[in-house]
């Protein structure tokens, strides 16, 4: 056992990060305090703490979004049963909650579900380091942190990737729960979009084209800007994803979107050429795509807020998006992690997915 947990030490010392970044090496913002040790305080399953760091108006929104999520129960078993993981008898029970005590609760019913709490907590406090790549602004009352998580667990060594939102709630930083959901207003109530101080790296401009091209709907241009080892995944995944189809209806109209007759058909096609005809199929089933796309061409607008830089070969870079559609305004939080692929930056779909490490130098 010994040997095993110096092997996942070493594991984990050896993907560690390095920061470079300019954002980052300037003088820490000081949300990043309380972002760090929010992610901490989740990962032990420390509810109350946890919950101390929230911003009231996201408690409680969460408090109705349980109430709602729970009168939405499709039967009464399953009602029965979402209310004994929270200790309810009745949906109005909730009401006599507050909002720190549904997040509370929420959070103790997580930690129910482990096999081994005691063990699992324990493992966490041991094990789990949180650093900050970079803390990027996003207006005066705005920040969004990115985190790399790592930790073990189960004899296994993890390591995740987290963006965390943070906002001024009076003379201190506080977690929002709903800044990275996209927002939606009248178009003429569109906030500007903010001004950014800091230079971001280099390859911020690779991730702004992709975007541009995504919400374009330019397929082509967008998957020349994806790494190849994304590409490639991809590939894979849609073909267990067609065979994973439920009913032959069901795949004969995910095979139809790709213009396919049949599964083998992909063995045939590139990774590009599978990109993009994912991307089309997308198109497809906009319900007016000339209309749709024409108003973005007039209206996008996409600023890269920072960027936060991991090694010599990964960079990921947070991106507010406008527009305007149907006499709506539009506003979304991305982030984009790119990779270096020979003298190249390009695009990576799946560098945001957690890593699983079994032991030294071999990957889950």
């Amino acid at each position: 056992m010994t040997n095993l947990r110096s092997s996942l030490l070493l594991v984990l010392a050896s993907i560690s990060l390095v920061v470079h970044d300019v954002a980052a090496q300037s003088k820490a913002h000081p949300a990043q305090k309380v972002a760090e040790a929010y992610m901490r305080a989740i990962q032990t399953h420390e509810w109350a703490e946890a919950a101390d760091m929230v911003e009231t108006k996201s408690l409680a929104n969460l408090k109705v979004f349980q109430k709602r999520y729970l009168m939405n129960a499709p039967t009464l078993p399953e009602e029965e049963a979402l209310l004994a993981i929270l200790g309810l008898k009745r949906i109005s029970d909730i009401d006599a909650l507050s909002p720190k005590e549904v997040y509370v609760r929420r959070g103790q019913a997580k930690t129910k579900q482990l096999k081994e709490p005691k063990k699992h907590i324990g493992e966490m406090k041991q094990s789990v380091v949180v650093k900050t790549l970079g803390t990027v602004s996003d207006g005066p009352n705005n920040v969004h942190t990115m985190i790399r998580k790592e930790f073990m667990a189960a004899e296994r060594a993890f390591s995740e990737l987290a963006f965390v939102s943070l906002v001024k709630e009076g003379k201190s930083w506080k977690i929002s729960l709903d800044a990275q959901e996209p927002k939606m207003v009248p178009a003429a109530n569109l906030a500007p979009l903010p001004k950014v101080k800091t230079k971001p790296h280099g390859a911020h401009q690779v991730a702004l084209n992709y975007q541009n091209a995504v919400s374009l709907h330019d397929w082509e241009s967008a998957s020349l800007l994806v790494d190849t080892e994304s590409l490639k995944s991809m590939k894979g995944f849609q073909k267990r994803y067609l065979r994973a189809a439920p009913g032959l209806a069901e795949e004969q109209q995910l095979l139809r979107l790709l213009g396919l007759t049949e599964i083998s058909d992909l063995d045939d096609m590139t990774p590009r050429a599978i990109y993009i005809s994912r991307g089309k199929a997308t198109t497809k089933r906009l319900m007016d795509p000339e209309k749709h796309i024409a108003e973005l061409q007039r209206t996008l607008k996409i600023v890269c807020l920072g960027t936060a830089t991991e090694g010599d070969d990964m960079v990921h870079a947070a991106l507010r998006k406008q527009f305007s559609a149907q006499e709506r305004g539009f506003s979304e939080l991305l982030f984009v992690t790119l990779k270096k692929e020979g003298t190249v930056w390009k695009v990576s779909l799946d560098a945001q997915e957690p890593k699983v490490f079994a032991q030294k130098g071999k990957k889950k």
